[in-house]
């Protein structure tokens, strides 16, 4: 890949509002690379799924026969109803004071945890992560089971097909992620971005890119554009020093290693937008848990 197609692809990437949509995969009611307006209604039909962006490295995930409804889009307030079906949510950089509102039938949760999230039939299951029911102040994690009107510890059983669809998606992702840090390395420019959502042409979507290394809640390892510049810049310096030392007589060998990454997919409209306020990395941070981001 060139110099100018990194360059230009490098300009694709936005972060500033939620509700584009990545991927759509039969009948529905939106495209991908639109971008959907506030109380706009995102519907799928029978075979149909649908993957929407929030905050970088989060996506909505509808199954077939669903409608949701986006009641926030800025990135500190974002909000989504589920009007009808099933819907998976996979959050990142959600937190306490700035939770990820989930509304669907009578149930009211606040999202304030990197996880794994199933809605349907007025229930969220929680895969992996935390979240608040409205009202109450308890918080529940893994394994739980929640409803307006009871909580539960639920029991294992066969994966619905959103959450087989989500799964692979990310996964998906996580593989575009690679690829497009492995074009990026090849530059000359260090990146200057952190958590965004970058535009891949070769991968016909957008991917996550974090500032710092990350692991998401499925467990796909992320390989951030920094580390992996660094890292080769690094490798650059040590081996121009090693065969200085070695024309002198001399002869010191150096070598440089790499994270690695796993996983993930898309469709998006390339636009200019800016680094999201949440999740950002400091450097060096210690390596993440299975969803969570790294922390410094």
């Amino acid at each position: 890949m060139s110099t100018l197609l990194v360059a230009l692809m490098m300009q694709y990437v936005i972060s500033t509002k939620a509700g584009l949509v990545n991927y759509v995969q039969g009948t529905a009611n939106v495209k991908a690379t639109q971008s959907v307006r506030m109380g706009s209604p995102i519907r799928t039909g029978p075979e149909g799924f649908a993957e929407i962006l929030l905050n970088p490295g989060s996506f909505l995930r509808l199954g077939e026969n669903s409608e949701a409804v986006l009641e926030g889009i800025e990135l500190v307030n974002v909000s989504v109803r589920l009007n009808s079906g099933t819907a998976v949510v996979e959050a990142a950089g959600f937190n306490k004071e700035a939770p990820l509102a989930m509304i669907n039938e009578d149930l009211k949760v606040k999202i304030i945890k990197d996880g794994v999230y199933s809605f349907s039939d007025g229930t969220v299951r929680i895969i992996e992560g935390q979240l608040l029911v409205d009202g109450n102040k308890n918080v529940y994690k893994k394994g739980w089971a929640i409803s307006a009107k009871e909580a539960y510890k639920a029991s294992k059983g066969e994966l619905i097909p959103i959450e087989l669809w989500s799964r692979n998606r990310s996964r998906l992702i996580a593989v575009a992620n690679e690829n497009i840090v492995n074009s990026l390395r090849r530059t000359s420019a260090p990146p200057s971005w952190f958590d965004v959502w970058l535009w891949d042409p070769s991968f016909g979507a957008f991917t996550f890119m974090p500032g710092y290394r990350y692991r998401s809640p499925y467990g796909y390892h992320y390989r951030s554009v920094q580390e992996t510049y660094f890292s080769a810049a690094s490798a650059g310096t040590n081996s121009s020093n090693s065969s200085s030392n070695s024309a002198g007589g001399g002869g010191l060998s150096s070598g440089s290693g790499g994270s690695s990454g796993g996983g993930g997919g898309g469709g998006g409209a390339p636009a200019a937008g800016v680094p999201a306020p949440s999740g950002s990395r400091s450097p060096d941070p210690p390596a993440a848990r299975p969803g969570q981001r790294a922390q410094p």
